[in-house]
């Protein structure tokens, strides 16, 4: 834990970005933290898993765009640290708007759920960007339910690998595909009996295999071309859920096709409802904490230490290269 002398204990120290910029321009900075306003708490920060929404947010194309200096970092781990507080050295895990790349911090208190005492700091700061997208993506808003079929795009991104992994520990049959041989291979490696190259021979591939119309949930992490095959293989009153767009533009959907098949097409923003609706944030995150401890779920990460680490781990994500979750460990 970082330690800091009565002297210290209001400074802070990580990586600050001066004005939007490329992530290489982050600075390794000292300042004084603000004393908590109503509705925060003050955070002794942990660990912070990266992401590539930090990259955004240092280039200033993010949907957030703090003013002055800020530092990255929206998944976070630490400590309470105000002794007059109820709360005070509990072990909380976040989804913040930014500023978990450094030592001390203040943050709402909304958007912090207690750590059960058996779920490590680098378990827990894996949860709230992939895992609660994937979680409430598939369950609040697309409704998933027992017995339903689901089409996975995306399966080896970050929220496509924790929507893979959820639907198939809760008894989902997973349809996955995979743009190459190798992304293929991996995700069958991995123990997923069905995946299919997103390619001409897609549709036909799962049909044969399923039948007409087999899909109830379709998970859509890239977008592009697919969306026509996507409808096409969408059972009655399917539901197709929009998660993103990392393979091409947005999707158009026919409103026909809609219309005659009673097919929902739902928009998801999981940062959203952190603010708009703590509560199922709040719920969303402490059942993935309980996930864990059952051993449902097992987040796959890499740790990197202290703010050296944290630049490694940014540079690995603009290169495509890190083959799961990066914490950085800022207890060192």
């Amino acid at each position: 834990m970082v330690q800091f002398s009565h002297e210290r204990q209001n400074k802070a120290i990580g990586l600050r970005m001066p004005t939007p910029g490329d992530f290489k321009d982050l600075q390794l900075d000292q300042w004084t933290c603000d004393p908590p306003k109503e509705g925060e708490l003050r955070v002794q920060i942990t660990s912070c898993a990266l992401n590539f929404a930090d990259l955004l947010l240092c280039k200033g194309t993010y949907q957030i765009k703090p003013e002055g200096a800020f530092s990255p970092g929206l998944e976070i781990t630490g400590k309470i640290d105000m002794p007059d507080h109820p709360r005070h050295l509990q072990r909380v895990v976040g989804l913040v708007d930014y500023g978990g790349l450094c030592s001390l911090a203040n943050f709402p208190e909304e958007q912090l759920v207690p750590i059960p005492h058996d779920v490590s700091d680098f378990q827990a700061s894996c949860l709230p960007v992939g895992y609660g997208t994937s979680e409430a993506g598939l369950y609040q808003r697309a409704r998933l339910r027992a017995g339903e079929r689901v089409l996975i795009h995306g399966g080896t991104s970050g929220v496509g690998r924790t929507a893979a992994e959820l639907a198939q520990a809760a008894g989902h049959e997973v349809i996955l595909s995979a743009s190459s041989p190798q992304r293929k291979e991996l995700l069958e490696s991995r123990g997923y009996q069905h995946v299919f190259l997103l390619d001409e021979t897609f549709r036909s591939e799962v049909e044969g295999r399923f039948g007409r119309r087999p899909i109830d949930v379709v998970y859509d992490a890239i977008g592009g071309e697919a969306a026509r095959t996507n409808l096409s293989l969408l059972a009655f009153q399917g539901r197709y859920l929009v998660i993103g767009f990392a393979g091409g533009p947005p999707p158009q959907f026919p409103a026909n096709l809609l219309l005659v098949k009673n097919i929902d097409v739902i928009g998801f923003y999981w940062g959203g409802y952190v603010h708009n609706q703590p509560e199922l944030y709040q719920q969303t995150i402490t059942t993935l904490l309980e996930k864990v401890r059952g051993g449902l779920i097992r987040p796959f990460y890499e740790v990197l230490d202290g703010f050296e680490g944290a630049l490694e781990g940014l540079k690995m994500l603009e290169n495509r290269s890190a083959l799961g979750k990066i914490i950085i460990n800022l207890n060192k």
